[in-house]
């Protein structure tokens, strides 16, 4: 029968380049040709027993429905891949898919024999190896089975999405999707939505991917199993079919959130420091020009004073402009406090007061500058709500707020101004994290302006920064924010355009008693030299003239090296006044030399900054005193009466 099949191959049986094989009616061996030798087989041990003890386990269902069909003629079986064992396999039923397995191509055909009935009787083929011909067919298993195991040692989700209808067809474990059998669909899975995500305000790779036929790179928020946001870089590229159409996208997700959160608190961190900055800058200019101009109020106080003190009662002294010349130089002091403290040159004269004295001193500055269409209202607390702080320093906090809230109802409108206690527990502490937790007075100014948007809410206590165009200063706020923040206070803003303007400002509330200081001091007249060091013209002289009206003999100069000289000269004056801040020359020097040539000397420190470090430093070296200018005749007066009646 194996002639018959070489006549029907037209071929000789040396030319053969597969296995030869000739099965009976029940799929045993009759006949196989001697090239099985090559896989470890013997033809005359094979003869009688199944051609599929040959077979792989895997493929022998296969193998009995081709080859027991009784095929022939046009049905033949042609061209049929399968594996076979080779003999030191055929035991081992472990093998994996495809893994060191021959794949042959098999073409087969039943014989019949040539009788009425024409009876089966059996089959005549011919198995080609192509193992090393079809690698795709043998290592598809194996390719499978790798690109899986890639896909799952990534740690970013990645998944493949059906361009047509935004299914889901495979994704890694680190997508974390969960079953997905149920519900496939790429915008319910990554973003609880019932429809694709919006092209404007949230752009869908997909649809981007679809428009333009190129990868694409976007930022997404996907919602996590939980419900929790999630911000992803989203990388998508497009898999095309036969016809050129995206037909898939591969969509490699990034998790940024951390990365996002980092870069805003970064950012954050930037801002602060460069507002750190530039608040120090301005500080140093601030601080410069208070010094300046504290030297300067000093003398037209002192000047102010000396015509009190020389003119004639029914004249000059008793003068109504006299004395608005002297209130209006102490409201100017007050500014130049103000700035010091806004530069920390100057820390607030801290007393007990009450916030309703305050608030209404404040308002009596402002109302008569009020809009007439402003309804005023005031919403008082019953309680007598008392704090620490400065009161001139407050009420410039307060005055700037009510002007702004003015300024921001051109039309007229509602200011609201109320006071209450308020208590900030552990639940409220995560809302004022500025704050610990305690009680509180809480002071809200409202209005019903124009408001402002979040961008102007984040800069309005920048310095510099202000919305009135060329009628602001941009100081302001500024101003306020600090002041409250050297009071140990926060400050809260709560706007919208269109829609008004409220601050909340928090301080401490104490239990202690108000006690108001008096404001009439009397002059403290006395006897001995004193020595004054300042290199300001105008404090010299108005510190010769009141001094010497108050029976002190003055001794003035400029220089500190001239102090020193002079000192010896009078015998030891009975007290240097000594300006801290003198151009060309270092005063804890000057002082450490005064100190040498007289170890009793006495020493009243001034500056027009308040206690700085060179103040505490001359302080600690055991210094007397110290007064801020401007300073008027009965403060000088007191400070020196003090330093003078008390012993070293």
């Amino acid at each position: 029968m194996a002639e018959k099949f070489f006549e029907m191959m037209n071929m000789k049986k040396q030319d053969c380049p597969g296995i030869i094989y000739q099965l009976d009616n029940a799929g045993k061996i009759n006949y196989i040709n001697d090239n099985v030798n090559s896989y470890g087989y013997d033809p005359e041990k094979l003869k009688g027993k199944s051609i599929f003890q040959l077979v792989h386990p895997e493929d022998k269902e296969k193998a009995r429905y081709r080859l027991n069909e009784r095929r022939t003629g046009k049905r033949k079986t042609s061209s049929f891949k399968v594996r076979l064992l080779t003999n030191n396999q055929q035991q081992n039923t472990s093998l994996k898919p495809y893994s060191n397995n021959r794949i042959f191509l098999l073409d087969a055909e039943g014989i019949y024999n040539s009788g009425k009935n024409k009876d089966f009787l059996g089959t005549i083929g011919i198995a080609k190896d192509i193992s090393m011909f079809d690698l795709n067919y043998a290592s598809s298993v194996e390719k499978n089975k790798m690109i899986i195991d890639i896909l799952e040692s990534l740690t970013h989700p990645l998944y493949i999405i059906d361009a047509e209808n935004y299914e889901i067809k495979l994704a890694n474990t680190a997508a974390n999707f969960g079953n997905l059998s149920s519900n496939r669909k790429c915008y319910k899975v990554t973003h609880k939505r019932d429809v694709p995500c919006d092209g404007n305000s949230h752009p869908c790779p997909l649809q981007m991917i679809k428009a333009s036929g190129k990868p694409v790179k976007v930022e997404h928020i996907h919602f996590d199993r939980a419900g929790k946001k999630r911000i992803f870089e989203i990388h998508g590229y497009p898999l095309f079919n036969d016809a050129g159409k995206v037909a898939r996208i591969i969509e490699y997700s990034i998790d940024i959130t951390e990365k996002k959160e980092n870069e805003r608190a970064i950012k954050l961190l930037e801002e602060e420091l460069f507002q750190a900055q530039k608040m120090e800058s301005i500080g140093r200019l601030s601080g410069g020009i208070a010094h300046d101009f504290n030297n300067i109020l000093t003398g037209i106080m002192g000047y102010a004073d000396i015509l009190k003190i020389n003119a004639n009662d029914n004249v000059i002294g008793n003068s109504q402009e006299l004395e608005e010349i002297i209130k209006l130089t102490e409201r100017a002091s007050n500014l130049t406090n103000q700035l010091l403290s806004f530069a920390r040159k100057k820390k607030p004269k801290f007393s007990p007061i009450k916030i309703e004295d305050v608030l209404e001193d404040s308002f009596k500055v402002v109302e008569k500058s009020l809009n007439k269409n402003t309804e005023v209202i005031k919403d008082k607390s019953n309680e007598e709500m008392i704090i620490t702080g400065d009161k001139n320093q407050l009420m410039q906090v307060f005055t700037n707020l009510f002007i702004n809230a003015n300024h921001a109802m051109p039309e007229g409108g509602s200011l609201k101004i109320s006071s209450s206690s308020f208590e900030i527990d552990k639940k409220f502490h995560t809302r004022f994290t500025c704050l610990p937790p305690g009680e509180y007075v809480k002071i809200a100014v409202t209005d019903t302006g124009c408001g402002m948007s979040e961008d102007t809410i984040i800069k309005i206590f920048e310095p510099f920064f202000t919305t009135k165009g060329s009628e602001g200063t941009g100081l302001g706020l500024s101003i306020v924010y600090g002041i409250i923040k050297n009071h140990g206070g926060c400050i809260n803003v709560f706007s919208k355009p269109e829609g008004g303007t409220t601050f909340e400002v928090y301080f401490e509330r104490i239990n202690e008693e108000c006690v108001l200081e008096s404001e009439n001091k009397s002059l403290k007249s006395g006897k001995g030299t004193i020595l004054v060091v300042d290199d300001e013209h105008d404090v010299r002289y108005s510190l010769d003239k009141l001094l010497t009206f108050l029976d002190y003999k003055i001794v003035a100069t400029s220089s500190g090296e001239d102090a020193l000289r002079m000192i010896n000269d009078i015998r030891y004056p009975a007290l240097i006044i000594l300006d801290i801040i003198i151009p060309g020359t270092d005063t804890l020097d000057i002082f450490q030399k005064i100190r040498t040539i007289n170890p009793e000397q006495k020493v009243l420190l001034i500056s027009g900054y308040n206690k700085n470090g060179i103040v505490k430093k001359l302080l600690e070296k055991g210094a007397n005193g110290f007064i801020q200018k401007p300073f008027t005749l009965p403060d000088i007066s007191e400070s020196i009466h003090n330093i003078l009646s008390t012993d070293i």
